[in-house]
């Protein structure tokens, strides 16, 4: 079974030095393809031309479907940045006509607008942001300063969509209450791939211990391994030129 998240809880002591049971739930990225099995009977049996003709279907139809999602991600990510690259030259412009009060405050609603993009953009570019805050070297104060945001929290994704992972990824248990959460209250924290939740394991005796629960963001794999590709496709071009 293909499960799209990955879902860790691990026994802590939420501010209260409780030793609580330890429980691991992991959710697999594992191909949804089918696999090409030689079935035992003579006549299900394929001949070997067929099947090098449906594996080379399959890996160009793979290959196809691999693209266009790069594609459009790649769209995804022009139509988020846009506000940021046509709004930066008047910035930029603003350092040279404005005051310095009024340069610097245009500087920061740019730089928060960037920062809020680089968080809505997932992991990678969360993480691009991370790095880019203890660079003082390389980058402005303010720009550090706005993107140190980033190192103490992100934004979370809905409690609907916790709901779906924690189902899809630990079934029965999830449903029958065995783990429970209450809801968004018991969120601690958001991270660049996944968040926290405070929750509450039922044990077989009737006991119940705390549990933190770990669902990784949905779809979080794919878009890194993608903004992976199109940042080396990037690289790649500027090199050329």
């Amino acid at each position: 079974q293909c499960r799209q998240g990955l879902v860790a809880g691990a026994g802590v002591a939420v501010g209260t030095g409780i030793r609580s049971q330890t429980l691991i739930y992991r959710g697999y990225f594992t191909s949804c393809e089918p696999a090409l099995v030689s079935a035992p009977c003579e006549h299900l049996r394929r001949s070997d031309e067929n099947q090098k003709s449906l594996t080379y279907f399959r890996s160009w139809k793979k290959w196809l479907r691999h693209v266009l999602r790069a594609v459009l991600r790649a769209l995804y990510l022009s139509v988020l940045f846009s506000p940021c690259i046509a709004t930066g030259p008047i910035v930029l412009a603003g350092h040279f006509v404005l005051s310095e009060s009024r340069s610097r405050e245009l500087m920061g609603k740019w730089l928060d607008l960037l920062r809020k993009s680089f968080e809505v953009a997932g992991a990678t570019f969360i993480k691009l942001g991370q790095w880019g805050s203890m660079r003082r070297d390389i980058f402005p104060a303010a720009f550090c300063a706005e993107f140190a945001k980033l190192v103490d929290g992100t934004l979370p994704h809905s409690w609907d969509t916790t709901c779906r992972i924690l189902e899809e990824d630990l079934g029965d248990v999830w449903r029958n209450g065995t783990i429970t959460v209450d809801g968004t209250d018991a969120l601690l924290g958001s991270g660049c791939v996944a968040q926290v939740y405070k929750g509450a394991l039922r044990r077989s005796d009737g006991s119940t211990g705390a549990v933190a629960l770990k669902v990784m963001h949905p779809n979080v794999a794919d878009n890194m391994m993608r903004d992976i590709e199109l940042l080396s496709v990037l690289t790649s071009t500027l090199e050329l030129v």
